[in-house]
């Protein structure tokens, strides 16, 4: 299993002298993975290899979300 810890960005920004710094907040994930294969010979000439993959990426931790919904009318414009 692996663990990601993101630092998604700094940014500073000067006008007029003033010095202004953005930061957004740390994230973190897991990431995991099992695989099951099975190699299978078919007659003398011929081999079979197949298998099986789960795989997942989880955010953790504190964080916001956002959902953004279809508008009820495809096409149309929000006032």
């Amino acid at each position: 299993m692996l663990v990601y810890e993101f630092e998604p960005g700094t940014a500073t920004g000067i006008s007029v002298g003033e010095v202004s710094e953005i930061k957004l907040d740390k994230k973190y994930a897991l990431e995991g993975a099992l695989y099951l294969g099975n190699e299978q010979n078919i007659g003398k000439r011929i081999t079979l290899q197949y298998g099986l993959r789960y795989s997942f990426f989880n955010y953790t931790g504190d964080g916001t979300a956002y959902e953004f919904a279809e508008p009820e009318t495809p096409g149309a414009r929000r006032t």
